[in-house]
């Protein structure tokens, strides 16, 4: 086997990283040549660097760890690159004496993404080793000072972010009420993203959702490290109608499902599903269950203080379902009464109605099927006035809450509170209905035999 030695030669430009890459023909490579039998592989990594870049300024902050290609060439060779710094910026030929002309025809400084595009496939492993290697530092100086500075990381959680940024597709975040699923799944969204890749978040917990007002499921793409992992206006929502799983579990499948096909379609690399807290009994046990046959995650990250959800885990693993990570509880964890958990949706509901506006609704845009559904349900106004509303597209995803004030018959139309334009409101195709109340000060209430009113007015 034919070893070469080369350097992943990186450059700091605006805050982001370069990498230097020479063309021989149609052929890119970062610089390497063959080890002499004389010369130990990282000093002929050196040489080349000199030879076919002019670059001697290389500060090895990373040590002498290396990455090596797959035999390539009939089998009979294979490349080890090394990593080093450079402040050097100009590139110069020099002369092979065997060849009498530079061994190159041009050079790139590329950023991550430039790179990965110009890439032969062989060099695709240690492109990706490298980016995640000079981002570590920097990702460890933002934890020290940013957003996460006041979470603690542990070696387990480190270890699953590690795995999953060499991986792509869904992975599950599963745990028992305050238990950090929220906190571990922006931390992965953060190492993700500084390793440069598209992030996608699904928050599930329809109670304590930090993506979108409650009784809803949200999703939100990330690129950026410094986005938001708390918003009332993620890039897609789905409407459930109550703050708890139970009485729902089919409708969040779905959901969680449609939310995954699109992110996967709309390019991310990494979907995050922070599940709820309903695990445990048979209807926790089901709803995982069901939300791991039907998504196939990669992984699934099990956030437990001592083996109360082991049951579970065990039992897929038996059945060689999904990998899983056993990580243990952050020490931030807090335990939130009823009380504080209530306090938190009413607060979400006001902040979300704060700028709302009444938009009145024909029939005949939403479709009543030829009957009025609250005549004949004998549903009185004073029984649904401030119903939570879920007003959809044709897709039925979620264009925005509703709270209903008036039903009025005679003119077949519904006046409803929402922050959504009149204009925008010309797209709602279906009226879903909630389970619940929303008052003018946040207050939720519970509508009793909810069940007998219809689910929803399809168009």
């Amino acid at each position: 086997m034919i070893l070469s030695a080369g350097i992943v030669v990186v450059r700091k430009e605006t805050k982001e990283w370069k990498y230097l890459f020479l063309r021989a023909y149609k052929n890119w490579d970062f610089p390497k040549g063959i080890v002499e039998s004389t010369e130990a592989p990282i000093e002929t990594a050196k040489r080349e660097v000199k030879e076919e870049s002019g670059i001697t300024d290389l500060n090895f902050r990373w040590g002498d760890i290396f990455k090596e290609t797959l035999p390539y060439g009939g089998g009979k060779k294979i490349a080890r690159y090394y990593i080093a710094e450079t402040s050097q910026c100009t590139v110069t030929f020099s002369i092979n004496p065997e060849l009498g002309r530079p061994e190159h025809h041009e050079y790139r400084w590329l950023f991550y993404d430039e790179i990965k595009k110009l890439s032969p496939k062989r060099l695709l492993t240690t492109i990706e080793w490298a980016n995640s290697l000079i981002n570590q530092n920097r990702y460890e100086s933002f934890i020290k000072e940013g957003a996460l500075k006041n979470i603690s990381i542990s070696r387990e959680w480190r270890a699953a972010a590690e795995a999953i940024s060499k991986e792509s597709g869904i992975f599950l975040v599963v745990g028992v009420p305050d238990s950090g699923k929220s906190t571990l799944s922006r931390y992965l969204i953060h190492y993700l993203t500084h390793a440069s890749r598209i992030v996608a978040l699904i928050d599930c917990d329809v109670g304590q959702t930090h993506l979108g007002p409650p009784t809803t499921l949200g999703m939100m793409l990330y690129t950026n490290p410094t986005d938001t992992c708390d918003t009332l206006q993620p890039d897609h929502m789905r409407f459930i109608g109550a703050t708890s799983p139970t009485g729902h579990l089919l409708d969040i499948v779905v959901a969680t499902k449609k939310m995954a096909d699109k992110a996967l379609n709309l390019g991310a690399e990494a979907v995050i599903v922070n599940t709820s807290g309903l695990i445990l009994g048979v209807a926790g046990a089901k709803l995982k269950l069901n939300k791991v046959d039907l998504l196939c995650p990669k992984y699934m990250l099990a956030l437990q203080e001592s083996s109360e959800i082991e049951h579970l885990l065990t039992y897929l693993e038996k059945r060689h379902t999904v990998s899983t990570f056993r990580l243990p509880i952050s020490e931030h964890a807090r335990k939130r009464p009823p009380e504080v958990r209530r306090r938190f949706r009413e607060e979400k509901y006001r902040e979300y109605f704060r700028e709302s506006q009444i938009v009145k609704m024909p029939f005949s845009q939403i479709g009543p099927q030829g009957y009025v559904w609250c005549r004949e349900r004998n549903v009185r106004i004073d029984a649904i006035k401030h119903l939570l509303l879920g007003l959809c597209d044709s897709e039925n995803y979620l264009l925005a809450l509703g709270v209903l004030q008036e039903f009025d018959l005679e003119e077949r139309s519904l006046h409803i509170l929402t922050p959504l334009s009149s204009k925008d409101g010309e797209k709602v195709r279906a009226i879903q209905l909630g389970e619940i109340k929303i008052h003018p000060n946040g207050q939720e209430e519970y509508v009793h035999g909810g069940k007998n009113l219809p689910n929803s007015i399809p168009n």
